[in-house]
């Protein structure tokens, strides 16, 4: 069994909810990508993901401006531009994904921004254009290059470094505009790029690239909710933090999926199972004494690193809090209305009258 707690909450930005929330829409990408395999028989269809980090000194820079986020966004078309003209060959589009993120994941109270993506090893390219019935295209494979020892691998090392230099030049250039001392862009040090890949094809690989999105799409307060968990002294979030939304930008034929696959089917509604991929069954809900006897006392976990899955089992003490806890005790949804506009109860909730 996967077991996920049902919650009650009234804030939109209760951190849970948000959670929740980011993982559903995963879901639906996930469908969407492996519907477009069939559909275009993608028989060897990957999906790259890069990391890209600002420096800090932009990092520092872009946080106080009113639009650094637009300004994080244009930099980032500006490399995508570049890179497709230079691994291309020819006229094609990409399809990928993007998201922003300014804050660190172990202390979301520090800036660091930095985008996360994914994209398709297939391209768009353009075979026949015809003036009465139009222009016709079709998706070409990029087929993985042999690395210097022997590997095959999305770019060889001699491609990782020209793709490091393009977005340590495109900074530079940046900083130059505006005026901005950045001592980390110059000499010969390289940039922080990182580029991994899933192989659709495998279980494993279809599970690594859900887990990435959801890595990728979480809100930054669902980190300050770990981080606050861990250290009671943790300060308060920004404003920032509560109600930045991870809003996904896609590239190139990414966004006209739906034109290239249809509507998916509602019978497709359901979960995925977190460790391969496959659609899990409901069994219904299920109270705690159900499920600590199904799992004879035992309770494993299942945790995330960058889209990778790190298990544990429940230590003795948690097992002791969650017998011990007290449903009764906790305040009802009429509750929850009547203190809806008052923060300092919602967040430490009182038992209901």
């Amino acid at each position: 069994w996967f077991v996920y707690p049902r919650c009650k909450y009234d804030q939109l930005n209760n951190p849970y909810r948000r959670y929740c929330l980011s993982r559903s829409n995963t879901a639906r990408t996930v469908k969407k990508i492996l519907a477009l395999k069939q559909a275009c028989r993608l028989d060897n269809l990957k999906v790259l993901a890069t990391d890209l980090t600002f420096a800090p000194e932009l990092t520092a820079w872009l946080a106080l401006q009113p639009r650094g986020h637009d300004m994080a966004w244009r930099l980032l078309s500006k490399w995508l531009d570049v890179c497709l003209a230079k691994f291309q060959g020819q006229p094609a589009t990409l399809a990928a994904i993007a998201t922003l993120h300014f804050w660190s994941t172990k202390d979301p109270n520090e800036y660091l921004f930095h985008f996360h993506i994914c994209w398709l090893n297939y391209l768009e390219r353009q075979v026949f254009d015809d003036p009465e019935h139009g222009q016709t295209y079709e998706l070409g494979e990029r087929p993985f290059p042999i690395n210097e020892d022997g590997k095959r691998v999305p770019f060889t090392k001699a491609e990782l470094a020209q793709l490091r230099a393009i977005w340590k030049r495109i900074q530079r250039n940046f900083a130059r505009f505006h005026h901005i001392h950045c001592p980390s862009l110059e000499g010969d040090g390289e940039v922080d790029i990182h580029v991994a890949y899933y192989d659709l094809n495998t279980d494993r690989g279809v599970a690594g690239f859900s887990n990435r999105l959801k890595y990728m799409t979480r809100p930054p307060i669902v980190d300050y909710a770990k981080a606050s968990n861990n250290n009671p002294n943790y300060p308060w979030p920004t404003e920032r933090i509560q109600k930045y939304t991870t809003k996904a930008r896609t590239f190139g034929y990414w966004k006209h999926l739906k034109t290239l696959i249809g509507e998916l089917p509602t019978s497709d509604i359901c979960k995925l199972s977190p460790l391969d991929g496959q659609p899990m069954k409901y069994v219904g809900r299920r109270t705690r004494e159900e499920i600590l006897e199904h799992a004879h006392g035992q309770l494993g976990r299942l945790d995330f690193r960058k889209g990778k899955p790190i298990r544990g089992l429940l230590i003795e003490k948690d097992l002791d809090t969650l017998k011990a806890l007290d449903y009764s005790t906790y305040p009802n949804a009429g509750w929850y209305k009547a203190h809806r506009y008052d923060p300092g109860a919602l967040l430490a909730p009182q038992e209901p009258p």
